[in-house]
Formats: C-alpha cells, structure tokens, sequence
C-alpha cells in the first residue's frame, strides 16, 4: 500500500507542476505527462504487486487492474459488479419492497425496488 501511495504522490506532483496557461508543450513536458500517467497508472498496478515497467506495461496493466477489482478494492469506470444474496423464502414471501442503498466516496444513491412473486421462487 505504502509503495502505491508513493506512486501517487509522485503522479500528484508532476500533474500540479503544470500550469494551465502553458504554450504550445515540447518534448520536455510531454515527457513529463507521461511520466505523471505511468505514475497514476502505478499506483493502480502497485494494488496488486510491484510496478510495472515500461517494456510490459500495456501487456500487463489490464490484468492488474482487474485483480484489484476483483479484490474488491475498486470499481473500474463503465465496469459494474453485481451482489447477489439469498432471502429465506418465507421472507420473501412477506416483502413487498426491498430499499438498496449505495454509498460510496463519490456518491450516495438509493432505490426501491418491488418484489414480485418469481423473485422468491429458488
């Protein structure tokens, strides 16, 4: 965890040390951009193991991602993860409503669903 945070910092240092009233950027910044995005990318791949390094990175990055996911630590963007548990099926039975609700470090959200008869059924 410590050696992610690391590479966040690092990501977060070089990304504020631009400005937004720069010039065209030559080689020297872009440079740097991409340093800043293999950074950020690292802090994810560091979730799951060491850092990647350039030669492997576009291999590799993708697997580490999603064993972080799968670990439950994030939620890749336009990815969805499905929670699934099982009612007593008297319970069920008597329900009429079930209220979900979601809450995470970005947003809060809630539902109410209506249980109809098939959802009971094992």
């Amino acid at each position: 965890m410590s050696r992610s945070r690391q590479q966040a910092e690092h990501a977060r240092q070089i990304w504020f040390g631009f400005s937004n009233d720069l010039p065209d950027p030559g080689p020297k910044e872009i440079g740097l951009y991409l340093r800043a995005v293999d950074h950020a990318a690292n802090t994810v791949a560091s979730l799951s193991g060491i850092p990647l390094t350039e030669r492997r990175f576009l291999l590799k990055f993708p697997m580490r991602a999603e064993a972080v996911e799968r670990a439950g630590g994030y939620l890749l963007n336009g990815r969805s993860k499905e929670f699934v548990f099982k009612l007593p099926e008297d319970a069920c039975h008597k329900m009429n409503t079930l209220n979900v609700h979601i809450d995470t470090d970005r947003l809060m959200m809630g539902k109410q669903i209506e249980i109809v008869e098939d959802m009971c059924k094992p």
